[in-house]
């Protein structure tokens, strides 16, 4: 596999045996050039909602999908958090011991009862703490600036 974004896209696409032209079809466009250019890297990292497009027309696996993003550096969207909470609540909420679910920078994505009531967090806070995604150390000023307000 490529290490770069464009060579990841030509790598996926030659092992699905697709064509580029047909890819350039199923986005709408008239002709391959434009993908030819993305896959030399002979331009920037497209919009994120091209790779998305991408990933559809070329019915790459979420695993597939996901190296496209990280190879372009592209950050996860809203949606895409969302819909990891909603995988993965379930099996955190009935974990038997404390548990929080965090994203690659250590933000708080859920937080688990368990977790809630080892550490005495009020519901109140726990939505703020996911709602706002705060990381590990903005939690840590959070409660020092609450137990100096005291």
């Amino acid at each position: 596999m490529s290490a770069t974004l464009g060579g990841l896209i030509k790598d996926l696409r030659l092992q699905k045996n697709i064509s580029q032209l047909e890819i350039a079809f199923a986005l709408g466009w008239k002709e391959p050039s434009r993908l030819s250019r993305i896959e030399q890297g002979r331009v920037g990292n497209p919009p994120r909602e091209l790779i998305d497009r991408l990933s559809e027309a070329m019915k790459l696996t979420n695993e597939e999908r996901n190296s496209l993003l990280l190879a372009g550096s592209y950050l996860p969207t809203n949606e895409d958090f969302n819909e990891t909470v909603d995988k993965l609540s379930p099996i955190i909420d009935t974990w038997p011991y404390p548990a929080a679910l965090k994203d690659f920078a250590w933000r708080s994505l859920y937080l688990n009862s368990k977790l809630c009531s080892v550490y005495e967090i009020p519901i109140k806070q726990k939505r703020f703490f996911e709602e706002n995604m705060l990381s590990a150390i903005e939690v840590v000023f959070y409660f020092i600036q609450v137990s100096s307000s005291i």
